[in-house]
């Protein structure tokens, strides 16, 4: 997803405040999605300008109040954006299925997500490597011994 800055948005929100421009128009004109759109909105709505400016820094408590509260409140995308300021949407379903799976300790842990998944990655590289060097050493260790029954068939 693109960043845009809270300039973008600010001028994005207030084109359509003030000019009544249509949500596919601003789409169109911004290269924004209609749904971001109606987030940023949303944001301004609760937080005024400095939402857009500042949106809030995801901590692991953070992460755990927004999950819980949309889950309580069975609140929409644009719901959680006014009351938090956050405009993950995506993310916020994957919080909810993590939260769901293995509780308020799934969110609370600070590797979610993508660093997870590379950690993970690496973990299945480092293996592979391993498995390899041991069919070497395997391989070696084979004719090694072929050569040493050569040997001692000769003798």
């Amino acid at each position: 997803m693109t960043k845009h800055s809270g300039q973008e948005k600010k001028d994005v929100v207030h084109e359509y405040l003030e000019h009544h421009s249509t949500l596919t128009s601003l789409s169109k004109k911004h290269h924004i999605s209609t749904e971001l759109i109606k987030l940023y909105v949303a944001v301004y709505k609760g937080h005024g300008d400095i939402g857009l400016i500042c949106p809030p820094k995801i901590t692991p408590s953070l992460r755990l109040k927004i999950t819980e509260w949309a889950i309580e409140n069975d609140a929409s995308s644009e719901k959680i954006a006014e009351y938090f300021g956050y405009t993950g949407f995506g993310t916020v379903s994957k919080w909810k299925a993590k939260y769901h799976k293995d509780g308020t300790d799934g969110l609370m842990r600070k590797q979610i997500g993508i660093k997870k998944e590379i950690m993970k990655s690496n973990k299945q590289v480092f293996q592979s490597n391993e498995v390899t060097k041991l069919k070497v050493e395997n391989t070696r260790l084979k004719i090694q011994n072929e050569a040493l029954k050569l040997l001692a068939s000769m003798n």
